[in-house]
């Protein structure tokens, strides 16, 4: 029996292939198959391909007459989707005029009942008074300038993630900085940092992915297997994104990172009046409607959206990754990663509540047909690795409390010390048991 397969043996490259470019996957494979490579036709090949991750439907993202994205996905059978973000509005503590931009509603905020025309002091950086016209557009042009920047860090890091792309991206970035430079070619942020060697290993490193960049004697099937731009739908929601980045670890745990570049993200920029978020107040924390949650909450759905397809998937992490700058690009921050024990019971109550579906024009039933497809799908054990399934599964099962589970466990801990004098006396199973 072999313990390590050829990595060079066309029947391995040919299985890894097979199974979805896993490494890890085919691992498990070739050890249930007592250490050979299988053929494709193999049983247990076959029994493997089957858990191959589901996306939903193949979309793509619906354009305008000029070209520019819209908040809408279409399906290759020709059914229109909303995209996740508009779900996620309907979560707000406040009500917005969508109709209008942003920038509209901000200076709608500003000129109140002040007649258009007239300028008026804002927060324009060169301090001069702006008409309301004037200032949209102030806004509007520095949008785009962010919305560059964040585009120019997104295809870097794709590179990184598939380096067959990166010729691609290079000349995706050069034509991006040549639309936003002015006549002296001067680009209006620093973004060559995001280039140098090294840098994006180190925000991978950052966000707890196992690249060991700096490590080539580590084996491949060991770091994480990172896959960037994935579409993922639900029909029964109607809705439809891009995740931009899922992690595959070795130990078949999945993660979600979905990466923000703008300076709202930044904690101090608090929620609207300290507002909560539709079902917000939640047992493990309040959820503010905030920026930074909005994008919690709408990554949140992304992993929804995948158990929905994939009822065993196992999530480690869900994170938000800021890198607004190199600086804080390498600085951790514990509160960009989604609090599952908050946000997903917000979102199972959202689709309990009939004046909440209504709003989202969802039907009454559309949570009894997401637990038909996968009946875990809002138990929060499964989107992080810090708890345990099995525990909740036998609250559950048993019809009972947490309180009566925890107690439960800790009489059978107590019985298992009061049995053995250490840890290390207990068998393979009494030490499962223990560390539950």
């Amino acid at each position: 029996m072999n313990t390590c397969p050829n990595v060079n043996d066309p029947a391995w490259e040919k299985l890894v292939k097979h199974l979805d470019n896993s490494e890890i996957r085919a691992m498990d494979v070739f050890n249930k198959n007592n250490g050979e490579i299988p053929d494709l036709d193999n049983d247990i090949v076959k029994k493997e391909k089957a858990l191959d991750l589901n996306y939903g439907e193949d979309v793509e993202v619906v354009l305008d007459e000029n070209g520019k994205e819209t908040d809408k996905y279409k399906t290759k059978k020709g059914k229109t989707l909303n995209r996740i973000s508009k779900l996620v509005n309907f979560f707000s503590a406040k009500k917005r005029d969508y109709s209008k931009s942003f920038a509209e509603r901000k200076a709608d905020r500003v000129w109140e009942s002040v007649p258009h025309d007239e300028k008026m002091v804002t927060d324009n950086i060169l301090g001069e008074a702006q008409t309301y016209d004037e200032y949209v557009a102030y806004l509007e042009n520095g949008m785009n300038t962010a919305s560059v920047k964040g585009t120019v860090i997104h295809a870097a890091i794709d590179s990184k993630v598939d380096p067959s792309t990166a010729e691609a991206n290079a000349v995706k970035i050069k034509n991006l900085l040549d639309e936003v430079s002015d006549e002296r070619g001067q680009v209006p942020f620093n973004w060559k940092w995001i280039l140098e060697e090294g840098v994006i290993e180190r925000i991978f490193d950052n966000m707890g992915l196992n690249t060991f960049y700096e490590l080539d004697s580590i084996d491949s099937i060991l770091r994480d297997k990172l896959h960037s731009e994935i579409s993922v739908t639900s029909d029964i929601l109607g809705i439809a994104g891009t995740i931009d980045m899922m992690a595959h670890h070795a130990d078949k745990t999945y993660s979600l990172i979905d990466w923000k570049t703008g300076r709202s993200m930044n904690r101090a920029f608090r929620g609207m009046d300290d507002l909560l978020m539709k079902f917000g107040n939640q047992f493990s924390s309040e959820i503010e409607d905030s920026v930074r949650n909005r994008a919690k909450l709408q990554l949140a759905l992304y992993a929804v959206l995948m158990r929905i397809n994939n009822p065993t998937m196992q999530f480690r992490a869900l994170k938000i990754g800021w890198i607004p700058n190199e600086h804080d690009s390498l600085e951790k921050d514990s509160d960009m990663d989604v609090d599952v024990h908050a946000f997903i019971p917000m979102i199972e109550q959202f689709l309990s509540d009939p004046q909440s579906l209504e709003s989202a024009g969802l039907s009454k039933d559309v949570k009894a047909k997401l637990l038909e497809k996968n009946p875990d799908l809002f138990n929060p054990t499964y989107y992080s690795t810090n708890t345990d399934p099995s525990v909740a599964k036998e609250i559950r099962d048993e019809d009972g409390t947490p309180q009566k589970t925890i107690e439960k466990k800790l009489s059978e801990l107590t019985h298992l010390i009061g049995q053995r004098p250490t840890y290390e006396d207990l068998d393979r199973d009494d030490k499962d048991k223990a560390t539950d």
